[in-house]
């Protein structure tokens, strides 16, 4: 049986080579350097928690700047059922757009 010193770095760099065969070329190439699959980890989790960070501070900023104002009156319009399905399907539709758009943005951050 081999020595745990021997079997240990092994199963790390197994483990580092497993990581790093699941990203694209270009992701491939920047953790190529790390030593091992908790380096490339860690590395993730900090670029990822601060990219969170910003965006909840964004969201917070909004938050802010949101005003309640009750002199404005509100009417309220009868909307039909097939205008409410209207409706719908364009917001989730915008929904969508936007979803696409941060994934894209995601991707085009990782090259």
């Amino acid at each position: 049986m081999a020595s745990k010193d021997v079997i240990l770095p092994h199963y790390v760099n197994l483990a580092r080579n497993y990581i790093l065969s699941g990203f694209s070329d270009t992701l491939y190439n920047v953790y190529s350097s790390a030593k091992t699959a908790r380096a490339i980890s860690d590395s993730l989790e900090r670029k990822y928690n601060i990219e969170d960070v910003g965006f909840k501070k964004f969201i917070v900023g909004k938050f802010l700047e949101f005003k309640m104002v009750d002199s404005k009156t509100h009417k309220r319009k009868e909307m039909g059922l097939e205008d409410l399905i209207v409706r719908l399907t364009i917001e989730e539709d915008n929904r969508l757009s936007e979803r696409n758009l941060e994934s894209y943005k995601l991707r085009l951050r990782q090259i």
